[in-house]
């Protein structure tokens, strides 16, 4: 038996990773349901977008200069926390992603380089988020880092959703156990998909911009040597589910370290799909702690 997957490993050098936002509204960058997305606007201008950031207390207001802008998706309904890590600047979040009537909903300009915005979220929903300098001269790299408020942590978050497959939907990854690098209790899981079909899991450090990659999408990469296989091979059950168990104390699975942000897929065989007989399951990232 053939695995094309085994013999287009270059396929899965980053190529499409997400970027550092988009100059003006119009241009937002999608970084989709991404917890933790990098920006830079040392070469942005001020789009005049945002117009003002109205805050409390009022000294604290300001205009928002360099912008740059992302829409990013809810994975889930609930309160959520966006943070700025970087720059001392301006933090907002719009209700939609048309920038002719997205209003502002949260905003933070904090003289504590503390820069934290809350709002309430629905799943599914599409929110534009800008980052901007306090002022003409402040610019700089950084993350954005969004976590969800209140209920169970999840493991991780969905991202880079999939085509459907031959079972009528689109596989997607979840994950039991949990993120924590001492516990060693991380269990992925995906579907649906072709029941008794092999698949297999991978990971690495890039997020990609769907790329088109046999019957659906890639969205996991990195460089040479970063993307690993989890390796054995799986076989999907009668449901399409198909899982496995991570063991992090095997070399191989070296880049899970507290701190790390890993994203994962999985590739299965579909020959009943058609096409190049193969598929893909979502994205799913998750942040490693201690």
């Amino acid at each position: 038996m053939r695995f094309p997957f085994l013999s287009l490993t270059c396929l899965l050098l980053s190529t499409s990773a997400f970027g550092q936002g988009g100059d003006t509204c119009a241009l937002a960058e999608d970084v989709m349901s991404m917890m933790s997305f990098p920006y830079d606007n040392t070469a942005a201008v001020t789009s005049g977008d945002a117009g003002l950031c109205y805050t409390v207390p009022a000294s604290a207001s300001g205009d928002f200069h360099q912008d740059v802008w992302f829409e990013w998706t809810a994975p889930a309904s609930g309160m959520f926390t966006a943070s700025n890590n970087g720059i001392d600047g301006l933090l907002g979040v719009f209700d939609g992603n048309d920038c002719a009537t997205a209003m502002i909903v949260e905003c933070n300009d904090s003289v504590a380089m503390a820069d934290v915005v809350n709002w309430p979220a629905t799943a599914g929903s599409s929110y534009l988020i800008c980052l901007a300098g306090w002022n003409a001269t402040t610019t700089g790299t950084g993350t954005i880092d969004i976590m969800q408020v209140g209920g169970p942590p999840a493991v991780g978050v969905n991202y880079c959703t999939n085509s459907a497959n031959s079972s009528g939907s689109a596989s997607a990854i979840s994950a039991s156990g949990s993120n924590s690098v001492a516990a060693n209790d991380l269990v992925l899981s995906a579907g649906p998909g072709p029941a008794g079909e092999p698949g297999v899991f991978f990971y690495g450090p890039t997020a990609l911009m769907p790329l088109p990659f046999g019957n659906g999408f890639r969205c996991v990469g990195g460089t040479m040597g970063t993307v690993v296989r989890v390796f054995p091979f799986v076989v999907a059950d009668g449901a399409g589910t198909m899982s496995t168990s991570i063991d992090n104390t095997n070399p191989v699975h070296s880049q899970m370290q507290s701190g790390a942000t890993l994203h994962f897929q999985c590739w299965f065989r579909d020959p009943a799909g058609g096409g190049t007989g193969f598929d893909l399951s979502d994205g799913y990232t998750i942040l490693f702690s201690n």
